[in-house]
């Protein structure tokens, strides 16, 4: 088959890779290792960040069109309104979620059924106590 020739002839194909101070090759059979699944869950995230980010803009802006500001003063401080409210349920309460641990105080943590090496839940984090790990 023409593509198993082609995919063969890129595997010659190597590169200097500095940490291991030896060559690799560019196309290897470890495509779905739990380095690579891990990798590619990080490049999910970013662009599912990005998507929710746009998202959230277009609903910002087409709520404050809603609203029918009369002048250009009211536009923008319904926006930054908004933007405060979104940043702060974006930074301050999704990292509690992420990265706290809630056994401690009483509660339970929801966590998933492991996908593979990864398990997702809520509250599963490693921080237990309000501290300078914060």
């Amino acid at each position: 088959m023409k593509s198993d020739a082609a995919i063969a002839k890129m595997k010659r194909y190597t590169f200097f890779d500095g940490p291991s101070n030896s060559y690799q090759p560019y196309c290897n059979d470890k495509l779905f290792s739990a380095s690579s699944t891990s990798r590619y869950i990080n490049y999910i995230s970013a662009i599912v960040i990005l998507l929710v980010n746009t998202l959230l803009d277009v609903f910002i802006q087409e709520t404050i069109d809603l609203e029918g500001h009369m002048l250009f003063t009211g536009r923008v401080i319904s926006k930054c309104v908004k933007m405060f409210i979104s940043q702060f349920l974006n930074t301050a309460l999704l990292s509690l979620i992420i990265s706290g641990d809630i056994t401690q105080a009483g509660g339970t943590n929801l966590q998933s059924p492991p996908v593979g090496p990864f398990t997702f839940g809520i509250f599963t984090g490693s921080i237990k106590d309000y501290n300078n790990k914060w």
